[in-house]
């Protein structure tokens, strides 16, 4: 049995790091391995200059509610002494303006810690395509901190993403950082789609707040290229750090990577570890 989907993330709670636990008893985790970095061109003011320049016709022209996104979590496998496999779990929303929806989680391709498929399939793994946890909700029953939908423009963006984090406790004392809006950004991915123009505005939000460098250049788990752009820790999210992979030639997010700060002893897990790591297609 699965728990710790993270799919509750998505609508209740977002400060959350996710254990996916394969049995009842704790025992050594397996994580997922950091993307490698390449060097790049590519700076803060490069990119943020880039991302208010030359805007192209939009093949996503709006937003819409519901979403899909493939997550990797820390696996414990609690029948061994060490875990050998992640299983990546890919979720589902739908939703619609009177707060009703549905959602599923399902199971993916068991890897290594690499991003390799394992052959043959672990016999704890669910099966690929398993529905590990299915809801519905009735009119109104839907608990989402992003009711209403995305603005298109750079400074609705940013107070859209700003009303989020007053929300989850943030205050006006000072402004919001990267790391904050990143995780504004990444919570709203996984219950809204974002049009292309909500996406290049969203990037340059963060790209114009305190606390982001660029790290490099990667190749995420989907095969795709990508800059890496690192943030600083935040009140919401104080042990950990996250790493967002985005293409500056589409403006399109494409994956986050979380990684803890000081490990999690209890798991065995280390200082600097990826505790998940999530790709939008």
């Amino acid at each position: 049995m699965l728990a710790g989907s993270g799919f509750a993330v998505a609508v209740t709670v977002v400060a959350v790091i996710a254990l996916v636990i394969l049995r009842p008893v704790p025992a050594v985790a397996i994580t997922p391995d950091r993307l490698p970095l390449e060097p790049t061109s590519w700076t803060v003011e490069t990119l943020l200059e880039e991302s208010m320049t030359g805007v192209p016709a939009p093949e996503v022209a709006e937003s819409r509610r519901g979403a899909e996104w493939e997550g990797w979590f820390v696996q414990l496998d609690l029948d061994s002494p060490t875990a050998t496999f992640i299983q990546p779990q890919r979720t589902q929303i739908e939703w619609n303006d009177d707060l009703s929806g549905t959602s599923r989680v399902i199971a993916g391709v068991p890897m290594s810690a690499d991003g390799t498929p394992i052959e043959p399939v672990p016999a704890s793994a669910e099966a690929t395509g398993t529905i590990l946890y299915e809801d519905s909700w009735a009119p109104g029953e839907l608990v989402t901190p992003f009711p209403t939908a995305p603005p298109a423009d750079v400074d609705g963006m940013r107070a859209y993403l700003q009303a989020f984090l007053r929300e989850q406790g943030g205050t006006d004392a000072d402004p919001p950082s990267a790391g904050d809006y990143v995780l504004a950004v990444t919570s709203l991915m996984q219950v809204w789609t974002l049009s292309e123009a909500a996406q290049r505005a969203a990037i340059t939000v963060i790209l114009d707040a305190a606390g982001v460098t660029v790290a490099g250049e990667t190749t995420d788990r989907a095969g795709r290229s990508g800059v890496v752009l690192n943030t600083e820790p935040t009140d919401l999210q104080p042990d950990y750090r996250t790493r967002l992979i985005i293409d500056p030639a589409s403006w399109r997010i494409l994956a986050a990577e979380t990684n803890t700060i000081d490990g999690l002893p209890d798991f065995g897990i280390p200082a600097g570890a990826v505790t998940d790591y999530t790709i939008w297609r």
